[in-house]
């Protein structure tokens, strides 16, 4: 009769025979001790036929022992055997014994057969020493309802050392591994709802309950599964782990998403990879363990932006933890690149564009450009701008931002700090690296240089992309430097950026016209030296690009008569006669003419003039020639050409 475990060392020292039984007592190494008392041997010895040496009253109380044992649970037929290798005695020996103990002989006793009950008792009286020796010697069998009702009674204080001894006793016939996973199952059913609250004692106790039969053969593998869920609920994941290894445990779904999602609202990254481990790969496990990151992510989402670098950090490690173990989608993907970006950590947006193709939404790319232009932190616009490029409705978006953004900067423009400038300026540069430009974005940046006098910038503008100033913004401009008269420098500068069509032409007119209206005055209460330079540098300037006309130039010359500039004078008559005819000339200035040309008079010349935004001044020829310089200034005076364009003109 072979217990369940048949391999252990217990049962293998009971069953197997003793080598020394095949040899001599002169051979054995044990000649000088007794097997009964292993006391040494004095004088006499007693050697029966198998070769093992004892004393003689050992011996003899050895056999009155096993005699009246065997009379005590009325074993029938009971054969005396060698304490030591269990080989048959000499019958005549055993039954002098029971005579010498005044016993009915053993042939008397009225039962056939070993009485169970006898069994039943020491299994309940826990005496597993007679128990065994009834099985082993007698052949008891240990019935499938003791064996229930013990292992129960086990169960109550979860005593491994009882289901050991219970497991060793009984056979391994299905009724008796039937009932043992029943047991087990019922321990781990009641012990499944108290896995958190129960002490580390306690759990201790319970797997070591649950080893004792797994250990000796009892196939459960629900007992298996729910021990693992159990050592997973209380974070003993080595245990689970030992639990799959050896026993071929599987976690459930439901244990199995319920400590994923404490692993990772607690950012315990070690306890979520282990758990990973545990149930990888499966295509269920997988669809859970998605649901799970999605709904963390989820739940991110609307802290993500201001989120501490820690708790960032943290969220990372737990989303790319879970990519690894092949736990991704493009769902997932762009939810963790949507909290990069939100967060303005570009560099791990970037990976996971890189490495999972994730794709930022359009809304969360306005959202954070849109933040951007507060900031104007000018790497990270660059990499959010990259991260997302190109996309015709992302490059629309951005040229909308960026335009609204100029718009709301050009009032500050004037005056603004070079620091600050210069941000402006760098931030709109990166938009048009990424070829989000157009003439009017080009246009707004350009204006905006002139207006803060930076015209280095605003002459990069217009080389590397054909920036155009606009009328309103060259008006400002001048008119400021008129008011000032500006240094020679800005004003050059100015004139280069500009396309002098006739618009501009006329704009310029006007205002110096303005100007020196207003210098008129000044000039007969008497100017300083350095005044006057400034107006003549700056009227100069303009005639020099084209900007004049007749009435212009006797302005000029009258402000420098008035200052007692004669000469002056003398050379701007000479120098722009082109704009001069006998008309024009003034007292005292020491200039004729020898020009002597005549006009088609015109019915329309105040509506001409209108057109064309020229201030009629009285007299018709002076009017007509200087009319005629404004619309064709490249063509020469009184040319035939020039005089039927103007006749042309004139009739419409």
């Amino acid at each position: 009769m072979q217990p369940i475990n048949s391999s252990s060392s217990w049962a293998k020292a009971s069953s197997a025979p003793s080598t020394s039984s095949q040899t001599s007592s002169k051979n054995s190494d044990d000649t000088n001790v007794c097997a009964v008392c292993l006391e040494e041997f004095e004088k006499k010895i007693t050697v029966p036929r198998c070769g093992h040496a004892f004393h003689p009253k050992c011996f003899e109380d050895w056999k009155i022992a096993s005699a009246a044992l065997a009379v005590q649970y009325r074993v029938v037929g009971h054969v005396l055997a060698c304490p030591v290798c269990r080989s048959e005695l000499d019958s005549a020996d055993y039954s002098s014994e029971v005579a010498a103990v005044g016993l009915e002989p053993a042939a008397e006793a009225p039962l056939d057969t070993p009485n169970p009950v006898t069994l039943h008792e020491a299994i309940l009286n826990r005496n597993f020493p007679l128990a065994q020796r009834l099985v082993n010697d007698h052949g008891a069998i240990v019935s499938a309802e003791t064996l229930k009702v013990a292992l129960e009674n086990a169960a109550e204080t979860r005593n491994a050392h009882q289901v050991r001894k219970l497991l060793e006793l009984s056979s391994t016939g299905y009724a008796s591994q039937e009932i043992a996973r029943m047991v087990l199952g019922n321990v781990l059913q009641k012990a499944m709802p108290q896995a958190l609250n129960m002490s580390d004692h306690s759990y201790l106790q319970l797997m070591n309950f649950v080893k004792v039969f797994l250990d000796n053969g009892i196939q459960a593998p629900e007992s298996v599964n729910k021990a693992m869920a159990i050592s997973v609920q209380r974070s003993e994941l080595n245990q689970a782990k030992e639990f799959k290894c050896y026993f071929g445990g599987q976690l459930d779904l439901s244990t199995l998403a319920s400590a994923l999602r404490q692993s990772i609202n607690e950012a315990d990254i070690s306890k979520a990879k282990m758990l990973l481990i545990l149930v990888m790969p499966d295509d269920a496990v997988r669809t859970t363990a998605s649901k799970i990151l999605a709904e963390r992510l989820a739940n991110t989402l609307p802290q993500a932006e201001g989120m501490s670098g820690m708790n960032f950090c943290r969220i990372m490690a737990v989303t790319r933890l879970f990519f690894r173990f092949g736990i991704v989608n493009p769902e997932l993907a762009n939810m963790a690149l949507k909290i990069c970006v939100l967060n303005t950590e570009l560099e791990d947006a970037q990976e996971f564009k890189t490495k999972h193709r994730a794709q930022l939404e359009l809304t969360t790319f306005r959202t954070v450009l849109l933040k951007m232009t507060e900031t104007l932190d000018l790497k990270k616009t660059y990499s959010l701008l990259g991260l997302i490029l190109p996309d015709a409705a992302a490059g629309n978006i951005a040229r909308k931002i960026l335009k609204e953004f100029l718009h709301n900067k050009l009032p500050q423009v004037e005056g603004m700090s070079g620091d600050n400038f210069g941000k402006i300026m760098s931030f709109t540069q990166i938009f048009f690296q990424y070829d989000l430009v157009g003439r009017p974005l080009a246009n707004m940046a350009l204006g905006m240089c002139v207006l803060n006098d930076e015209f280095e910038w605003a002459l990069e503008f217009k080389t590397k992309y054909g920036a155009n100033l606009e009328a309103t913004t060259f008006r400002t401009v001048l008119q400021k430097m008129a008011q000032t008269w500006d240094e020679r420098r800005n004003a050059k500068r100015l004139l280069n950026l500009v396309v002098l069509d006739a618009a501009a032409r006329s704009i310029a007119r006007k205002i110096l016209t303005e100007a020196l209206q207003n210098a008129l005055p000044l000039a007969e209460k008497g100017m300083t030296m350095r005044k006057f330079a400034q107006i003549m540098t700056f009227t100069r300037l303009l005639f020099s690009h084209g900007i004049g006309s007749a009435n212009l130039i006797d302005m000029a010359m009258r402000f420098c008569i008035l200052n007692g500039e004669v000469k002056q004078a003398q050379e701007i008559k000479a120098e722009y006669r082109a704009f001069v005819d006998e008309n024009d000339q003034t007292a005292g200035d020491g200039f004729t003419s020898s020009e002597n040309r005549s006009h088609k008079r015109d019915v329309n010349h105040q509506r001409f003039a209108q057109a064309i935004g020229y201030t009629l001044t009285g007299n018709p020829i002076k009017d007509y020639r200087n009319m005629a310089k404004i619309v064709h200034p490249d063509m020469p005076t009184g040319s035939n050409t020039l005089m039927k364009e103007l006749n042309r003109l004139y009739n419409r």
